[in-house]
């Protein structure tokens, strides 16, 4: 299967925390590294004591950093709906936090792949915009 899907990359994302408690970390990733699978990084709610996917920055394939942003929306697990869990709206703080975490894979990356899936009413484009603006004046200020 692997030799099919080259020269394609493979990303992956979990969704369950366990894939990076304790010792199975360093087994999940090696996995993907042995593989050449990106692992796809998170950025979901933090909800004490939810089994959700930490925010943990893994590069596992050089060519390429992906990050899918579904936003913290506190009410995630009592959501009835996709579009319920994903409607979140990044504050400017956040979206500062959020630009330096892509910032960090890009520096380990050839290309750095973002996602915004929080995407109820239209905080998905508000988002991507808001990061473009963001990455892009801290290129131009050469920083």
């Amino acid at each position: 299967m692997e030799e099919k899907l080259r020269p394609h990359l493979l990303a992956v994302e979990l969704r369950h925390r366990d894939w990076v408690s304790g010792k199975v970390r360093g087994r999940t990733l090696d996995f993907f590294r042995e593989r050449g699978i990106v692992w796809v990084n998170v950025d979901m709610p933090r909800i004490a004591g939810a089994t959700l996917m930490p925010p943990r920055d893994e590069v596992t394939n050089p060519r390429l950093a992906y990050l899918r942003l579904h936003g913290r929306n506190n009410g995630w697990l009592e959501a009835k709906s996709a579009a319920d869990r994903h409607a979140y709206e990044y504050p400017a703080r956040e979206v500062r936090e959020l630009a330096a975490r892509i910032r960090k894979l890009e520096a380990k990356v050839e290309h750095v792949h973002v996602v915004a899936n929080n995407h109820a009413q239209d905080f998905a484009p508000k988002l991507a915009l808001a990061l473009q603006r963001m990455l892009s004046k801290r290129k131009s200020e050469g920083k």
